[in-house]
């Protein structure tokens, strides 16, 4: 089973091209399960891309959300469990 990527080549980017990019750890704080996230917004776009990990111990799902861009925090859900995943500032995160 193949993963969804986010449609962006990187291999010619610099930070410069980017409005705003993260790539962190994100928690489930009941199961203590841990996934991956990385939010990229292109400069001129206003819709944020996530490529994402579900952090729930049983899911594990791999998958791509797309919303619309305003500062963290960023709210979707898991494409298969349909659980709740929160991506906060980094500031409230550390």
């Amino acid at each position: 089973m193949c993963a969804e990527k986010i449609d962006i080549d990187f291999s010619n980017k610099t930070m410069a091209d980017f409005r705003y990019y993260t790539k962190r750890s994100i928690t489930d704080k009941r199961t203590g399960g841990v996934g991956r996230a990385l939010v990229v917004v292109e400069k001129g776009s206003d819709t944020a891309q996530i490529e994402y990990t579900c952090p729930k111990a049983k899911c594990g799902h791999k998958g791509v959300a797309s919303m619309p861009f305003k500062r963290p925090p960023f709210n979707f859900e898991c494409g298969s469990c349909k659980s709740k995943i929160k991506i906060d500032k980094l500031k409230k995160a550390v």
